[in-house]
């Protein structure tokens, strides 16, 4: 099969990004063709991931063709991107010339819209995915909203979680039976790359005179009140210096400054290091280099519409036998909510500081603890025959029933 994917992929960093990645690298090696039209060269400097030179081919693994848009030489209209033509342009050229038998789009701005005008100039049977907040924000915006309900409309087949495809059947735009509840664009559950068995990353090149008896601990994401970057520093503050290091794969750019400055603050930047975003393919080897991953972001109010995220973080570090503290709130769900307290993870509330703290220190204190957690996460996905239905095959799956559907 030929697909074309139009959305995020590195060097954007982000969630959807490495699932773009993730799923483009195991179509490759089912042996389709796979045909990645993305903006990501054009993406700001701190939103870039780190790529070296010489990782360059892992852009493009086996299967894999990669075709970015590049700035114009003029600007029509001052402060438009026009990242919605391009992308379209680019798309309708690849389709075109590489003869691609279906199309998948990830996020409604700008990817969906300009899967819309792919799918109206080319005929492509179109499978539509976005996000949950998609739904609530953006259809909330009567600026905007007509356009996203003819996207809704003109999709072949469109994909959700269920919580979302609730919210999506109450407002009437599309049939029920062009809704799937099977997302299968989780790969890196069934990539080797996530594994116990994962070089670890190199971390004498974060830390002056590195300790490798000292417990790391990894947070890995943008840095904002959401995913409670600064709940976890002001947690870690509360514990003796020098027993552990602190290690944040983030952002560039203002955000970077401020919690820079927060660790300063707080007595904690001897031992910590802010890594630029890194690719997901490095994601699995930081993993494995660290004691403990965290992810304390719990519930989306009053940043997000409720119920609309959730975080594969903890399911990376469980992937690769690594124990990870995790929010209160998002325990709860997807997967996790099969898992128990201080069995799978550890379970915090991060607007409880002390707490917080306190299952800090249970990782420093009990390393045979972290580590049997980490273990038994392993355990317990390897566990779970329902995981199949995430993989590549459903999302295969998806795809040809988006084919049927266009007929």
């Amino acid at each position: 099969m030929k697909i074309c994917i139009i959305g995020k992929y590195p060097p954007i960093q982000g969630g959807v990004s490495a699932n773009n990645y993730w799923l483009s690298r195991a179509l490759g090696e089912a042996g389709h063709k796979v045909f990645v039209v993305t903006n990501a060269e054009e993406a700001d400097f701190e939103y870039k991931e780190e790529i070296l030179p010489k990782e360059a081919m892992w852009l493009e693994p086996r299967g894999v063709k990669v075709f970015n848009t590049s700035p114009l030489n003029r600007r029509f209209i001052p402060q438009y991107s026009a990242f919605v033509p391009k992308l379209a342009s680019l798309a309708i050229d690849v389709i075109k010339r590489e003869k691609a038998d279906v199309l998948y789009s990830n996020y409604l701005l700008p990817y969906g819209v300009a899967a819309y005008m792919t799918k109206q100039a080319t005929g492509i049977p179109w499978f539509l995915d976005h996000a949950g907040s998609d739904i609530t924000n953006l259809f909330d915006e009567s600026l905007l909203r007509p356009v996203f309900v003819e996207l809704f409309k003109k999709a072949d087949l469109i994909v959700n979680s269920r919580h979302v495809q609730e919210r999506v059947i109450k407002t009437g735009i599309v049939e029920e039976d062009k809704l799937s509840p099977l997302i299968g664009r989780d790969s890196r559950i069934m990539d080797k790359s996530f594994s116990k068995s994962a070089k670890p990353f190199n971390l004498s090149c974060c830390f002056y005179h590195f300790n490798k008896s000292l417990p790391v601990f990894t947070f890995l994401g943008k840095i904002s009140q959401l995913k409670k970057t600064f709940a976890f520093v002001e947690a870690a503050s509360l514990l003796p210096k020098g027993r552990f290091y602190l290690l944040f794969v983030t952002e560039k750019g203002p955000a970077h400054i401020q919690l820079s400055n927060m660790l300063a603050k707080f007595g904690l930047k001897e031992n910590s290091y802010l890594l630029p975003f890194q690719p997901p393919w490095r994601i699995p080897s930081i993993i494995t280099a660290s004691t403990c991953i965290v992810a304390p972001e719990s519930e989306e109010a009053p940043y997000l519409p409720q119920g609309t995220h959730a975080s594969k973080i903890c399911l990376e570090a469980m992937l690769c036998s690594r124990c990870a503290i995790i929010g209160e709130g998002m325990s709860k769900k997807f997967l996790y909510s099969g898992c128990k307290d201080k069995e799978h993870f550890l379970v915090v509330n991060p607007n409880n500081i002390k707490d917080f703290a306190r299952k800090i220190k249970l990782v420093i204190d009990v390393p045979f603890l972290a580590y049997k957690i980490g273990k038994n996460a392993r355990k317990f996905l390897d566990s779970r025959p329902f995981l199949s239905k995430r993989s590549v095959n459903i999302f295969i799956q998806n795809l040809k029933f988006t084919m049927i559907k266009a007929k």
